[in-house]
């Protein structure tokens, strides 16, 4: 079968197209040129934990000549610059806290893997996600299901794809473990270095701290923090710099307990915190939804689990959904449930779908 391998400059990828090749498939590679920031500081393009480097764009082509596999690089910064960062800054300007590997997958990785592959005649495409897809004959459609490696799982991050995508999908790592690919990168030869780092979730910046690059991109000034009952506590660096449920990095002094953000008010330009029981949310309402392998039915009460960080605890409750918006109470209220973000919603190891966080 003829695969088109995406191909970050990871561990992860490699071992995929290795995997891939050793099965007897004829393996493409496929690495994309993404937007860098041009005005991050020098040393920063040097961190390890990520995957678009040079070390990683070195590693590839040593495995892809290794292992004759044709390898295309192509550059999708400015589509890329468009469609991903410029709304991921806009929504935090918004007071939003956005999931931008969310909409890169379905709508530049992914899109961009499927258009390439249309052009080489590739039956299949792959990446190096941990998760796994199943058919479901019952109901005649592709299941997208959690990593056997729940410590590593990548589900939340690809609810956003179709059903076309899916079937045309493979995702070899998700029936093993961390160990398990790091042993076949040392079978591959995949040159690894003596302290390696897993790459981070975000990108398109170098920095370690994301809010180094908020700041470069967002004018934020300073402004009231005020406890619930409208006290003002001390002065906040700029709204993008907080997320609900937030703690650290409040810098009030002489607390008698923690307090956690409740909420962004962009248009007073003030930061609300409280206890953290006042931080936590029972209920939330989500919009923009896509239903990635099945569809319940509408105005149906269904006993789900949900994810509301990419690697956060599935929490139970009850959802329901009508038109284009989606319910869901859990059973014990949580902390950091913040409007931009995507909930994920599990049928135990199936992603069922989700949506963008509103209320």
């Amino acid at each position: 079968m003829k695969v088109l391998v995406s191909m970050s400059g990871g561990v992860d990828s490699t071992v995929t197209a290795c995997l891939l090749k050793e099965q007897g498939h004829e393996v493409i590679g496929a690495h994309f040129q993404v937007w860098e920031d041009p005005l991050a500081p020098t040393m920063a393009h040097l961190l390890p934990s990520k995957c678009c480097t040079e070390q990683g764009k070195s590693r590839i082509r040593k495995v892809a000549e290794s292992y004759d596999i044709p390898l295309y690089e192509i550059d999708i910064s400015d589509e890329f610059k468009c469609n991903v960062v410029d709304k991921f800054l806009e929504e935090y300007k918004a007071g939003l806290t956005p999931n931008p590997c969310v909409r890169c997958n379905r709508e530049m990785k992914h899109a961009k893997l499927h258009e390439l592959a249309d052009e080489l005649d590739c039956e299949k495409i792959a990446t190096g996600h941990y998760t796994r897809i199943k058919n479901d004959d019952k109901l005649n459609r592709m299941m997208l299901l959690e990593a056997i490696d729940k410590t590593k799982d990548q589900s939340y991050y690809l609810y956003r794809l179709s059903q076309q995508q899916l079937e045309r999908t493979l995702f070899p790592l998700g029936e093993l473990n961390k160990v398990e690919v790091f042993e076949l990168a040392k079978k591959f030869n995949i040159p690894i270095p003596e302290h390696y780092q897993e790459s981070q979730d975000i990108c398109f910046f170098p920095d370690a701290d994301m809010h180094d690059f908020l700041d470069r991109y967002i004018e934020g000034s300073s402004g009231d923090i005020v406890d619930t009952n409208g006290k003002i506590l001390g002065k906040h660096k700029g709204l993008h710099h907080y997320t609900e449920g937030q703690r650290r990095g409040l810098d009030i002094g002489g607390l008698k307990e923690p307090l956690h953000v409740v909420h962004k008010d962009i248009e007073a330009n003030t930061l609300i915190v409280g206890s953290k029981s006042e931080s936590k949310k029972s209920e939330l309402i989500a919009n923009d939804l896509n239903w990635v392998s099945f569809v319940p039915g509408e105005n149906k009460e269904y006993r789900y689990s949900a994810r509301i960080h990419s690697l956060g605890k599935l929490r139970s409750g009850t959802m329901k959904y009508s038109g284009n918006k989606l319910e869901f109470i859990f059973n014990e209220a949580q902390i950091g449930v913040s409007p931009g973000q995507s909930v994920v919603i599990y049928d135990g190891e199936v992603v069922v779908g989700g949506g963008i966080i509103d209320e």
